[in-house]
């Protein structure tokens, strides 16, 4: 079950709200957050504690079955939700502003009241804190979150609802280019901070007006141009040789990259189980892909000749559970640049890998789902990316045609 939203009032069930579990045990508390508009937060302990493997939040119940007692912690869940969500209905019928400190008198005061926050209806920076706290994304999201508030927090020591205009869209802007932020990530920072800025038109803290206000502001987004390894490239980097193991770990692992596309979070936290060796195709690995929590599923041993099983095998160590050393693990990227420069190559980062991998596929022919199976898009539009017709795709469509004389 995810948020229920009445009348502007929204009531989560959430797992771990202090991202910490409980001592000597993999268990952690299950409370119920309620957000009401110009109020805050307050969270209920429904003194129901599980480990994470057994809760689930976009289901009909909470607490998977086959835990002790889930029937009972799940009608206990339910009584207190009920509850919660009665009086808010109770209000909207008749006509009653609905607080938070209704649910403490009607019925609620046997039930643990964690923390009540009240956002500060002047500073747009502590509602915007507020509101990243209770969205209920994935990490990865709230991070990105985080770093333009943390841009906004650098620049505006205070932000009062009053200031938010076309003028301070126009400022912001501005400091994002003297901190040297492409064109493209500028317009990501604005995507993001006008759903805030929607958020705070929802609470009434600003007007509809101001909004459309500020929306009149435009950045012209510019084409990327995705950077990818010609095949000459890729020749050297395979024939390269050194005597120096960091160096020689820097090439195999860039290597490793390219030949499964894997993203750079996935492929250096690659697990020795997340490979098998199948009778019938050979080394093929299954990651969850930490960005979208997709399945990637590439049988290595049928692309690149299988070149990737070669450097699993290299590296190959008993004592460790991942497939690479600690060293990919750590300041990477700025060993791959040092690398690339002393080559003379292009400033080459790790997603160019998965950038010539992708195009590789579809130059030569693979069917454009079964790259997104292999590189673990959510979206197919992701995908279509690397299907758009390059100079690599017209050179082959020609040859595989009549045009070309034999």
């Amino acid at each position: 079950m995810e948020n229920l939203i009445i009348n502007n009032v929204t009531v989560t069930v959430i797992f771990n709200r202090d991202k910490r579990l409980e001592k000597g045990a993999p268990t952690a508390a299950v409370t119920i957050r309620v957000y009401a508009p110009k109020e805050g937060t307050t969270h209920i302990d429904t003194g129901v504690k599980v480990d994470k493997t057994n809760f689930q939040d976009k289901h009909k119940y909470w607490i998977k079955t086959n835990f002790p007692n889930a029937t009972a912690h799940n009608l206990k869940i339910l009584n207190i939700l009920s509850k919660i969500t009665n009086e808010v209905i109770r209000c909207d019928l008749a006509n009653e502003k609905f607080s938070l400190n209704m649910i403490q008198i009607n019925g609620m005061e046997a039930q643990k009241i964690i923390k009540t926050k009240k956002p500060d209806n002047t500073c747009f920076l502590t509602f915007f804190k507020m509101e990243l706290e209770k969205k209920d994304v994935r990490e990865s999201t709230k991070g990105t979150y985080q770093t333009v508030l943390t841009q906004l927090s650098k620049h505006y020591h205070q932000l009062p609802f009053t200031k938010l205009d076309y003028n301070f869209i126009k400022d912001f802007d501005s400091k994002l280019q003297t901190e040297n932020v492409t064109n493209n990530g500028r317009i990501g920072y604005l995507r993001i901070l006008k759903v805030f800025l929607t958020e705070a038109v929802n609470c009434q803290f600003i007007s509809p007006e101001t909004l459309v206000q500020i929306n009149r502001f435009k950045i012209k987004k510019e084409e990327t141009k995705r950077k990818e390894l010609c095949q000459n490239e890729i020749l050297i980097l395979e024939n390269y040789q050194t005597e120096d193991k960091k160096k020689e770990l820097i090439c195999d692992f860039f290597l490793f990259a390219l030949y499964t596309g894997l993203a750079y979070s996935d492929a250096s936290n690659l697990l020795k189980d997340e490979i098998s060796n199948t009778q019938e195709h050979g080394f093929v690995i299954c990651k969850r892909r930490k960005k979208t929590n997709e399945i990637s599923t590439i049988p290595i041993a049928l692309l690149f000749e299988g070149k990737a099983v070669a450097l699993i095998e290299k590296y190959k160590n008993a004592d460790s559970i991942f497939c690479f050393p600690a060293l990919v693990r750590t300041n990477f990227r700025y060993f791959l640049t040092q690398f690339f420069e002393s080559l003379n190559f292009k400033p080459y980062t790790m997603h160019c890998a998965r950038h010539t991998f992708a195009s590789h596929c579809i130059n030569n022919g693979l069917d454009k789902n079964l790259l997104q199976k292999m590189l673990g898009h959510t979206q197919s539009a992701t995908t279509d990316i690397y299907a758009k017709v390059n100079i690599g795709g017209i050179v082959s469509g020609i040859k595989k045609s009549n045009l070309v004389s034999n």
